[in-house]
């Protein structure tokens, strides 16, 4: 699962959305920083990473030709890959109910077969 995660935190570091084929599309919202005048406290700029399940289709195929580069294989071989990396993700979502996600975020197979993403506040693809 390491392996998933960690290819789509790389992308993220400078993409604002990268969408796994199979699997869904990840986006970041960058929310700019704030001074409360109340508390006298600044805020630093924030990302936020979201899960949508519903994208799970790239004309572009960033993932899997990130995948080829890493890799130095074929767009095929890496389009191989991609699937088992995504079948292994579903697999261990399937038997363990959740999935922890690298520095993005725990993913919970909820009981009618959703799949919701809860994002964590702090690691590399939300400084």
């Amino acid at each position: 699962m390491n392996e998933l995660a960690i290819n789509i935190e790389y992308l993220l570091l400078t993409r604002n959305c990268v969408v796994v084929p199979g699997l869904g599309a990840f986006t970041t919202r960058v929310f700019a920083s704030q001074w409360l005048e109340d508390e006298e406290i600044f805020l630093p700029p924030v990302r936020h990473i979201r899960f949508n399940a519903d994208i799970f289709q790239d004309p572009e195929e960033v993932f899997v030709r990130s995948l080829a580069d890493i890799y130095g294989t074929t767009m095929e071989e890496a389009q191989a890959e991609c699937d088992k990396l995504v079948a292994s993700f579903h697999k261990a979502l399937v038997t363990e109910g959740t999935v922890d996600f690298g520095s993005i975020g725990l993913f919970t197979l909820e009981d009618d077969a959703e799949i919701t993403m809860s994002p964590y506040e702090c690691g590399v693809t939300s400084p």
